[in-house]
């Protein structure tokens, strides 16, 4: 049976001081600009699950069983799985992240997954690293935000320092192909070995499409020798 991961309870100091800075300043929804929180259970009702008949590895719409893509060039991760598509309130929630500064939101998102789907057993949640210039101009990795509220929901240690980019590459979306995406980050990662050595790995990103750059991040930890690796992203871009 999957493991069903508990949503933690902030501590009571907390949700009080949350409480006296919803009084003064009122959230609004990242995604839809409603009044009354980070993200409105409107906007979340409406996100499409990335559900129904896809490839046990990659999570691609393609069946259930592997694809014709894993069949022929099977992926370095165990299995990739996405909680939602990427597209409608859950692709503005998503920007709003990125591209706003809405950091806030990323704790209500990933607090309404379903994580049922991943594995039991893990010891390190890693998120997918940013290039240095392209993080200091964003001011984070959005995908170490999400890895920190996922470790801290799912009770795994986050280890920011046991994958690091080697080189910078063009963002994927501007690629234009399965292929392309390959190429772009292929050898563009490498694990710091003493880190996640016979380790079962838990290698996170916020959207994925081809699952190329998870891939490309699974070949750098299993050459580190990681035990296992699995991955996760909050949304596949279909």
């Amino acid at each position: 049976m999957p493991k069903a991961y508990p949503i933690p309870s902030p501590p009571m100091a907390r949700q009080a001081w949350n409480g006296l800075l919803d009084l003064l300043f009122p959230p609004r929804c990242v995604a839809c600009d409603r009044t009354g929180a980070q993200l409105c259970d409107g906007c979340i009702n409406n996100f499409l699950p990335a559900a129904g008949d896809r490839c046990a590895r990659c999570w691609s719409p393609r069946g259930a069983s592997d694809c014709a893509h894993c069949a022929t060039s099977l992926p370095a991760f165990d299995s990739l799985r996405a909680a939602y598509v990427f597209e409608g309130r859950v692709r503005d929630a998503v920007h709003a992240v990125k591209y706003q500064g809405a950091t806030a939101a990323v704790g209500p998102l990933v607090a309404a997954v379903d994580l049922r789907s991943l594995p039991d057993a893990l010891d390190r949640v890693v998120p997918v690293p940013m290039a240095g210039r392209r993080r200091r101009v964003r001011g984070f990795n959005q995908a170490h935000l999400f890895a920190t509220r996922l470790g801290d929901r799912i009770g795994v240690p986050v280890d920011s320092r046991a994958l690091r980019r080697t080189r910078a590459a063009p963002p994927q979306a501007r690629q234009p192909d399965l292929e392309a995406r390959r190429r772009n980050v292929r050898g563009a990662f490498t694990a710091e070995r003493s880190r996640v050595h016979g380790r079962r790995i838990l290698v996170v990103d916020d959207v994925t499409t081809s699952g190329a750059t998870l891939d490309a991040c699974a070949q750098a930890l299993r050459a580190a020798g990681a035990e296992s690796v699995h991955a996760w992203a909050l949304a596949r871009d279909d």
